[in-house]
Formats: C-alpha cells, sequence, structure tokens
C-alpha cells in the first residue's frame, strides 16, 4: 500500500525514485523515453487492451533500458537471444501479480500531484493537439536547454515538475494540490447552491426544468 505524500515529498521521489525490480530485470526509472517505445511498439500499455505475457515482457525489456538502448535492440542480432533465454527463464511467473508490479511502477514514474490553474483564459478554441510528450520535450528544451538524451531518460514525473514550472516562473498560472482544488470547488459549490436555492431539492441535487437546457 502506498503511503500519502505532500507535493514537496513527491518531488523529492520524482528526483530520485525507489529502486523496481520486475521479473528479474532492474527496470530505470519510468520516462518519456519508455513512453515513446511503447507508442512506437503499440503496447497494450499505452493504447489499451488485454495485456499478455509477451506484452508485459516487452513492456519490462522496454523500460529496463535508456532510451537510445532500446533504439539500438531494433536492430540487434542480440535481442531476441536474450529474450528468448529470458522469458523462458520466468516462464512460470504469475502474470496478475507481476502485472499489478508493472503497472504500479509506471503510475508511480507518472505520478504528478498537482493541477495547473491559468491565470486567465485565452479565448476558448485549442490552437494546437500535440503530443503530450513532443510539448514537454520542446518546452524543456526551449527554456532549459537540456539536451535530447537528457530528456529521454528524464523521469517523467521531474519532466511534469519542469514542465508545469515554466508558466508559474512567467506568472501565467499557479500548481495547486488536487485536495485542495477539489476542496475550493466544493466550497464554490456550497456558496452557489446557498445563494440559489430555488435550483435544487432539498437533498441537494438539481430540479428537472429550473436549469436551461
Amino acid at each position: 500500500m502506498r503511503v500519502p505524500m505532500n507535493a514537496h515529498e513527491e518531488y523529492f521521489q520524482a528526483v530520485i525514485p525507489t529502486p523496481c525490480s520486475v521479473l528479474n530485470l532492474a527496470l530505470r526509472p519510468f520516462s518519456a523515453g519508455h513512453i515513446v517505445h511503447l507508442h512506437r511498439l503499440r503496447s497494450v500499455f499505452v493504447t489499451g487492451g488485454e495485456v499478455t505475457k509477451a506484452e508485459l515482457e516487452t513492456a519490462v525489456f522496454i523500460c529496463a533500458q535508456t532510451f537510445e538502448e532500446s533504439c539500438a535492440s531494433y536492430q540487434d542480432p542480440e535481442t531476441n537471444t536474450f529474450t528468448a533465454k529470458w522469458s523462458r527463464k520466468i516462464s512460470g511467473y504469475d502474470l496478475g501479480e507481476k502485472l499489478a508490479a508493472f503497472n504500479d511502477y509506471m503510475a508511480h514514474g507518472s505520478l504528478f500531484p498537482l493541477v495547473f490553474s491559468p491565470k486567465r483564459e485565452v479565448g476558448g478554441v485549442s490552437i494546437t493537439n500535440l503530443p503530450g510528450v513532443h510539448s514537454v520535450r520542446c518546452a524543456l528544451k526551449h527554456y532549459f536547454h537540456i539536451s535530447d538524451t537528457e530528456f529521454w531518460n528524464m523521469t517523467w514525473s521531474l519532466a511534469q515538475w519542469d514542465y508545469f514550472t515554466i508558466p508559474v516562473m512567467e506568472g501565467t498560472g499557479d500548481l495547486v494540490e488536487q485536495d485542495s482544488l477539489t476542496q475550493a470547488r466544493s466550497f464554490a459549490d456550497e456558496d452557489f447552491r446557498r445563494a440559489n436555492p430555488q435550483l435544487f431539492n432539498e437533498d441537494g441535487t438539481k430540479k428537472e426544468g429550473a436549469w436551461p437546457s
């Protein structure tokens, strides 16, 4: 069971993740590079679908390497030899147990506990629809001058910390803890109900026909 942490503790966890091993392979901190490789291979861990042992082993193999190592492994004739031997060696494992461990690894490596709150709205139309990983990569390269190697192997949670800090530094937004935002919304909703009792039933539900369609 995961022990709840505050936002600052989550940040330190993102900088120095807890070591993780699945299927006898030591996994590297879950990174943007891993996300790209999983998408490149159409892994069910990013596209959705039933997880088989083959799918889990492929994902674990990817996440045990750096971005560059995984790129090289596609053309390396030794890859098939290694994975075949490794798969036979671990064949007796419980899929549900190892899947839970790998999902936990991905979840912890992706965790970003804050919510971006813009200081002002700009229009109402989405200007672009870029892949999230690409947007984060371009922003970090532009603002912090990191290299591709640094980015592709950076923990994904830390990349999000850096990315969402940019508008805070520029004064265009803030970062707030999700619990605080939920609480603030709850207070706002309660104030609205008190100010507009004619719109609600005694149990707090909305009255039918009282709201514009």
